[in-house]
């Protein structure tokens, strides 16, 4: 553009000056042949072009990234040791992946309660790493703290368990009354012939049978239906009565009271 208004200025420039009067002669006008006009223009336009050429290029503009607008490098983690990565910062939660030596994946976040960094994993997801075997590369502190999701529920399915079958209760109402013979001396003076003792107690439903002791020994097996029995107390000398129900699930504590005295 600049040398094409050299061009036209050069131009008219010379038009003029073939026009103009002489300086010492206003009367006479000087005339240029069409030929050496157009000579004039051609040389003009070469000088315009070479100076067009070797005129000094502009800087070049600066392209220079600013500073401060680097992308920012990503928090990365690997293992030491085979490491699981679930749903949650817990063993109750399910297990997502296990995350090898030698692999590496992106953090997103952490737990800092129980030790645990939230990683992508290959599919986009994340998972819960625990945090004992990681070895973190990055910058920690940008990391958001997450919080930890609902536990899972975890159904427990019942097993078949064998019924519990106790065995009868101690009878009821357990008690002893005493027959003695006395004979009277005369003076003050008695002697006992004969006692004897009567238990008796209530009938416990789901008894086949009872057991009767004398101061801790077995001394009668009676059947189911009973609810009393009598007991030679001069002979057994007894200090106290006991009483057992029983039936083929197991034996019932043993009741005891003690022995009666006569009248």
């Amino acid at each position: 553009m600049k040398k094409m208004l050299f061009t036209a200025s050069m131009l008219s420039l010379l038009l003029a000056a073939c026009t103009l009067p002489s300086a010492t002669d206003a009367t006479v006008t000087q005339t240029y042949s069409p030929e050496e006009i157009a000579q004039t223009i051609v040389a003009l336009t070469q000088t315009a072009e070479a100076a067009a050429v070797t005129q000094t290029p502009l800087p070049p503009t600066n392209t220079a990234v600013p500073e401060g607008t680097s992308t920012p490098s990503i928090t990365t983690v690997s293992v030491s040791v085979a490491t699981n990565c679930r749903t949650g910062p817990d063993v109750a939660y399910p297990l997502v992946l296990v995350f090898q030596p030698g692999a590496t994946a992106e953090v997103v976040g952490k737990y800092s309660a129980t030790n645990y960094w939230i990683i992508k994993t290959p599919t986009d997801d994340t998972c819960w790493l625990w945090g004992q075997y990681a070895n973190v590369q990055g910058n920690t502190s940008t990391l958001p703290e997450m919080a930890a999701p609902p536990a899972p529920v975890v159904e427990v399915t019942p097993t078949a368990t064998e019924e519990v079958v106790l065995g009868p209760s101690a009878p009821a109402n357990f008690s002893a009354t005493a027959t003695c013979q006395v004979l009277d001396l005369g003076g003050g003076q008695k002697i006992l012939q004969g006692k004897m003792d009567k238990l008796i107690w209530s009938s416990v439903a789901d008894a086949t049978g009872y057991k009767i002791y004398v101061d801790g020994v077995e001394e009668q097996d009676l059947g189911g239906g009973t609810t009393s029995t009598n007991l030679d107390a001069l002979t057994l000398s007894p200090t106290n009565y006991g009483i057992a129900a029983y039936n083929a699930n197991g034996t019932s504590t043993i009741k005891t009271i003690p022995e009666p005295d006569c009248p």
